[in-house]
């Protein structure tokens, strides 16, 4: 009878100790789920903040691009213009030569 009254305190005791190793385990096991979801949310929060500084640099490299195109036109207008005057200039310099040649000979 002993030997059956020891064997169950031996039973209950490892049954203790087994629960207590799972409870410790359980604990240490929704510690470390705690701490990976702190890390996701952290790293989600890293991935929306870059996300945010990535678009607003698209913006401001699609309003500088813009600008430079309005300017590189400004520019392509006045070469244009430059040479329309330059091309007037040469042929009042040709006419003003032909009037000069013609008073010459008449």
């Amino acid at each position: 009878m002993n030997d059956l009254i020891s064997k169950r305190q031996n039973l209950e005791v490892a049954m203790r100790q087994q629960q207590e190793s799972y409870d410790e385990f359980v604990g240490g096991s929704k510690e470390r789920l705690r701490e990976r979801k702190k890390y996701l949310d952290a790293l989600g929060q890293r991935t929306r903040e870059a996300e945010s500084t990535l678009m607003k640099s698209k913006d401001d490299l699609k309003l500088a691009t813009q600008e430079l195109a309005r300017v590189k036109r400004e520019e392509s207008n006045l070469i244009v213009r430059q040479l329309e005057v330059q091309h007037e200039l040469e042929k009042a310099l040709q006419n003003t030569v032909k009037l000069a040649e013609d008073e010459k000979a008449g």
